[in-house]
């Protein structure tokens, strides 16, 4: 189903389409919540335990972000505490370290 949104270009309105893909867009074109972050647990400690882990494996951010299915960018934000990560992250880590994650909750 493609959904059509309007775009003003130099005055005059434009309508464009864009194909809806695997939850992304809504058919209204909003986004939609595909998974929530991890609340109320120890994000100090689960970092420094998934750094401390990474740097044992002697893997790279990016390896690790490509053998769980995480960007860099998210393996980085989680390794400094610096926001939470999604639930299906969480679970991907604990698993790929093999961590009880009923340590962190």
């Amino acid at each position: 189903m493609a959904t059509v949104r309007n775009s003003v270009v130099k005055g005059k309105k434009k309508k464009s389409t864009r194909k809806a893909g695997k939850g992304k867009l809504s058919a209204s074109g909003k986004a939609k919540l595909v998974d929530k972050r991890v609340t109320g647990f120890d994000l100090k400690k689960f970092s420094g335990d998934i750094r401390i882990h990474r740097k044992k494996a002697g893997i790279s951010q990016r390896t690790l972000g490509a053998k769980t299915g995480m960007t860099s960018a998210a393996v980085v934000f989680v390794e400094k505490a610096r926001s939470a990560p999604l639930t299906v992250n969480f679970a991907r880590l604990c698993q790929f370290f093999k961590l009880d994650p009923s340590k962190y909750i």
